[in-house]
């Protein structure tokens, strides 16, 4: 298991409204720590999924669906081995969005969106046209039909010492090899 890299990139030391990045896992899946930033953080599954820890709940990204996740709250990443994933950062007064985690379908258009931003350089991300492709991803972005594809988790646990996060848990009992036939078809 190797740890997410976002080639240094510190989503609280920028101010961009939004930056985004593509990371392909390799032939390793690919984890985060538990950890939170300042502002809002979408993560597109292109290929392969993305299972997020936050709070009491584990939250599956299937292909063409992204996870919401609000500025400030704890959360953590683990990716399947081969998966293709967008990270997309934005901050807190930017857009509307949830308030709380939630899952949503990504139109093919906010798809390509958020794969042009990825796409641009750093000298790019200055220039106006940059701009003007936010505002239209910031305009259809809340459109997205939300989802619940969430499993909660108890923090009531039989035994609470026996180390691991969420996902290692869900990992130990099978829950997320069982759970990957749903989004097979996907």
């Amino acid at each position: 298991m190797h740890r997410l890299n976002l080639n240094g990139y510190e989503p609280d030391r920028h101010h961009e409204a939004a930056v985004a990045f593509c990371i392909h896992a390799g032939t390793d899946e690919l984890t985060s720590p538990v950890h939170q930033h300042r502002k809002g953080q979408l993560i597109l599954a292109l290929h392969g999924a993305i299972t997020c820890t936050v709070e009491n709940a584990l939250w599956m990204v299937p292909p063409q669906y992204a996870v919401w996740i609000p500025g400030g709250v704890k959360h953590s990443n683990q990716v399947t081995a081969n998966a293709e994933l967008c990270f997309l950062f934005i901050e807190p007064s930017a857009v509307t969005m949830p308030t709380t985690c939630c899952t949503l379908k990504i139109s093919p258009l906010c798809r390509e969106l958020i794969l042009t931003l990825a796409n641009r350089t750093t000298t790019q991300r200055a220039e106006p046209m940059t701009r003007r492709l936010i505002q239209v991803l910031f305009d259809e972005l809340p459109q997205q039909p939300q989802q619940q594809l969430h499993l909660p988790v108890s923090s009531h646990l039989k035994n609470p010492h026996d180390g691991g996060d969420d996902g290692e848990r869900a990992r130990r009992v099978g829950l997320i090899g069982a759970m990957g036939w749903l989004f097979c078809d996907e």
